[in-house]
């Protein structure tokens, strides 16, 4: 089986690393090109954006009760989803 070999340095190891191909070396082939070192790139705007949101301290309002106690007592007939569920009614997996 041919092999990928790169050099590695890091924290816990420098020197030459091989490792066997496929599926290793066809995952790296993917990678940027750069050292080991290099940042990951930034993760998605919009969890960014929740990550750094402030955090909400405002008051709940009746409304906001009323609406969490419904959405409980829901929960607890039995009236919800799965992810699974939800997945195969809007994306038709099986």
């Amino acid at each position: 089986m041919p092999s990928f070999s790169f050099l590695l340095r890091g924290a816990d190891r420098e020197g030459p690393v091989s490792l066997p191909s496929p599926p290793a070396a066809d995952t790296l082939r993917l990678m940027p090109p750069g050292p080991a070192t290099t940042p990951a790139p930034k993760q998605h705007p919009a969890l960014e954006a929740l990550e750094n949101a402030p955090i909400d301290d405002e008051p709940v309002t009746e409304d906001e009760e009323r609406d969490i106690a419904e959405a409980r007592e829901a929960v607890r007939r039995g009236e919800v989803l799965t992810h699974e569920e939800v997945r195969k009614l809007w994306l038709g997996e099986p």
